[in-house]
């Protein structure tokens, strides 16, 4: 590899040649230097900050919002649609309930319980699959069969919500499977930022719909 050697007239001629360009030289450099290391940083920190800026507008919007369905809300109808829907989908397995449900459902019927069988299965664990958990109770039962038709109709209309899987009728004796639902409650808050929806015209309807079914609390 050659090497060049710069004497210091050499230097000289060449600082004669091209002085007049070095100041030119100078700031376009020191501005490239400051656009590199100042300029740029600052604009990218700006829309950093105008991007927050959004972000606290958006939270600001959803926080107005939220205050404004929460301040319209009223406490009784809240705590009477909660009530509702608690012993619609209890948060775990109702036994109480559950009988309850039924013994009302054969009054109202006049049909004849005889022998029924819990499937409890594992109360630590939901069933593999399904929507949501449930309690399976197999009833035996005897009347007419209009009236054990009506009893399947009663638990329908009964809470906890339940689901008949199976029936099986032989003259005036039938063998019903039924399931009552529940559905445990939400182990994590939602965010204070998360926005509030409004209840729907149609989960309105359905409340209203359950608070007139059997209910062994309020009866």
């Amino acid at each position: 590899m050659n090497k060049i050697y710069l004497d210091s007239e050499l230097v000289r001629t060449l600082y004669e040649k091209y002085k007049e360009y070095l100041l030119p030289l100078a700031i376009i450099l020191a501005s490239i230097i400051l656009l590199v290391r100042v300029t740029i940083p600052q604009f990218n920190e700006l829309l950093n900050i105008q991007e927050l800026k959004n972000e606290e507008k958006k939270k600001l919007a959803v926080l107005k919002s939220n205050l404004n369905i929460l301040s319209n809300l009223d406490d009784k109808t809240l705590d009477s649609n909660l009530a509702i829907t608690t012993d619609a989908l209890p948060s775990g397995k109702d036994f109480a309930s559950v009988l309850n449900a039924v013994s009302i459902s054969s009054n109202k019927t006049g049909v004849f319980l005889g022998d029924y069988e819990f499937q409890v299965g594992d109360l630590s664990k939901d069933t593999p699959g399904a929507k949501y958990p449930s309690l399976e109770l197999t009833l035996i039962a005897s009347g007419e069969i209009r009236s054990l038709l009506r009893f399947v109709d009663e638990l329908y209309r009964s809470v906890p919500v339940s689901e008949v899987l199976k029936l099986e009728m032989n003259n005036k004796r039938a063998v019903i499977t039924v399931v009552f639902y529940y559905k445990p409650l939400l182990g994590k808050a939602p965010s204070p930022n998360s926005p509030i929806q409004k209840e729907s015209e149609k989960n309105l309807s359905t409340i209203s719909t359950i608070s007139s079914w059997n209910n062994p609390k309020t009866l």
